[in-house]
């Protein structure tokens, strides 16, 4: 997905995912980040706990 604004700004963006859990007490965890040019490694991890 790309942002409104290209590097090295921060752009806006938005979303719709429809997830289920595997198993009742888990917990949903969504990962952004950004993927390096130079090697493809990620870089910059946001983790987010999603709510139930």
């Amino acid at each position: 997905m790309q942002a409104s604004t290209a590097a090295p700004d921060w752009g806006d963006f938005t979303h719709t995912l429809k997830v289920k859990k595997a198993e009742p007490n888990s917990t949903l965890t969504l990962i952004l980040f950004e993927t390096s040019m130079k090697d493809g490694s990620r870089r910059m991890e946001l983790i987010i706990p999603l709510p139930e």
